[in-house]
This record gives C-alpha cells, sequence and structure tokens, in this order.
C-alpha cells in the first residue's frame, strides 16, 4: 500500500527540521485550494501520488509562510527548465526527458531511487522564482573529480530580477534520498547516503 500524506508530511518534518503544525497547516491549505488530493482521514486518507508529493514538497521547502504555500506551489511548480544548460550536461537531456517544468521534472524523476542518488542536493531561491537540481560529477562526467557536480536550472523567464539579499533552501540528497524511498516504499541502504556524508 502506498504511503499517505500524513506519512510524507511527517517524514519531511523529521528529515527536514521543519514544525509538524507548519507542515499540516501547509497540507491543509493545498488541499483547500484543490493542489492536493481530497478524501477521509487516518486509514481513509487519500493515498500519495507522485504529483502530491512534489506539491507538498514545492509547498512546504519554498513557502516563507503557510499562507503562501498555494501561490508559491502555482509559481514554482512551472518553472521552466533552462534548456541551454541541458545542453551543456552529458547526459542530462535523459534526465529532463519530455519535461519543461520544475513540477513536470520532479513528478517524472525525483521520487526514482536510482534517480535520487545521482542528487547532490536541490537548491531553491525563495526570493526569486528559480530553482537548481546538482547532481554529483561522477554521474555525468567521464573524468569524475569529487568536487565535480552538474547542474540544471529552472526559472520564470518573466520574473525581473531586483537587487535583494537571496534566500535559498538547500535539501540535501540523502533527504531526497528518504523521500523517495517513502513515496516507493523502497528502503534505504546505508551505501545510499554515503555521499552525504
Amino acid at each position: 500500500m502506498s504511503p499517505s500524506q500524513t506519512d510524507f508530511i511527517d517524514l519531511l518534518t523529521q528529515a527536514g527540521g521543519l514544525k509538524s503544525a507548519s507542515l499540516v497547516r501547509i497540507g491543509v491549505l493545498l488541499r483547500k485550494e484543490g493542489l492536493l488530493q481530497v478524501g477521509g482521514r487516518g486509514p481513509h486518507a487519500p493515498r500519495l501520488s507522485f504529483d502530491d508529493a512534489v506539491t507538498i514538497f514545492i509547498g512546504a521547502t519554498v513557502a516563507d509562510h503557510t499562507t503562501d504555500a498555494p501561490a508559491v506551489v502555482r509559481q514554482y511548480s512551472n518553472l521552466a527548465v533552462n534548456m541551454e544548460a541541458v545542453s551543456r550536461v552529458k547526459g542530462a537531456a535523459e534526465i529532463i526527458g519530455s519535461a519543461r517544468t520544475f513540477r513536470d521534472f520532479l513528478v517524472n524523476s525525483i521520487f526514482s531511487i536510482d534517480f535520487a542518488r545521482t542528487v547532490f542536493e536541490i537548491r531553491i531561491n525563495r526570493t526569486f522564482p528559480e530553482a537548481r537540481v546538482v547532481f554529483y560529477g561522477k554521474y555525468f562526467h567521464e573524468t569524475y573529480s569529487p568536487s565535480a557536480v552538474a547542474q540544471l536550472y529552472f526559472s520564470d523567464p518573466n520574473a525581473k530580477r531586483t537587487l535583494c539579499v537571496q534566500s535559498w533552501v538547500f535539501i540535501p540528497g540523502g533527504i531526497i534520498t528518504q523521500l523517495a524511498g517513502l513515496v516507493t516504499r523502497y528502503e534505504p541502504t546505508p551505501e545510499d547516503f554515503q555521499d552525504s556524508l
């Protein structure tokens, strides 16, 4: 049986050091706005789909305030992939596939265990609509050095950048692997976290 939305929120709370009450409130607001499946409670709660997992993930990691979560999910879901950057990273086109937005990319890829293991971290700018997925370079470069990374960029091409202090959220690859494990019911092994240490 797939996990519930509540299971996923609980894991995000533990893994990300987030406040449980805030995440529950975000879940309620996202449901009210029609951004999450609705259903019963407890054992009758809706099962977690990849789409719901991405919605909760974006809302929880980007929103400064719980009330901002629905607007943030709508905005950051539609960040466009920078295809020029994709063309410069060996193997990136295969990972991107047909996805052209941040949401599509996450739904298609992020909850695959094989994919999650390649992620060093996900960086999301909370003050300007952009995100980066940073991979361990050893998966994309023929000559690997420990410091090598490959990045995919997502942004809103219509947003006007202003001079302000940047506020980034960094989600480590180990957390991505835990979340992927919950969604797919995979049990992570110590090897899944060795690069994150």
